[in-house]
């Protein structure tokens, strides 16, 4: 006997409609995965590399097996547009 929700094969199974708390944790992982990156002088082609072969590809099986809503998906291209953009330190960038 369980609680709902609960991870299986590294997707949440739950019970009901979906939230945004089922991918908090893919949220959080992408987020610690960038601001380790974000004191390192890395060029735009640094960056562009680490985004297209490291970040978008840690959501890949989740994002496979379940139907993320639009907003999901917005935060994800939105962390990925912040980490692209910014300048050493963290300090924000134009984009």
């Amino acid at each position: 006997m369980g609680n709902f929700p609960f991870i299986y094969l590294g997707c949440p199974v739950y019970f009901g409609r979906k939230n945004k708390v089922h991918f908090d944790e893919l949220l959080r992982k992408i987020s610690r995965r960038t601001l380790s990156w974000q004191n390192k002088l890395l060029s735009y082609g640094g960056r562009f590399v680490l985004i297209a072969h490291v970040l978008q590809s840690m959501p890949v099986y989740l994002l496979s097996a379940m139907n993320p809503s639009k907003r999901i998906i917005e935060q994800l291209h939105q962390m990925f547009a912040k980490f692209f953009w910014s300048k050493t330190g963290g300090e924000r960038g134009k984009h």
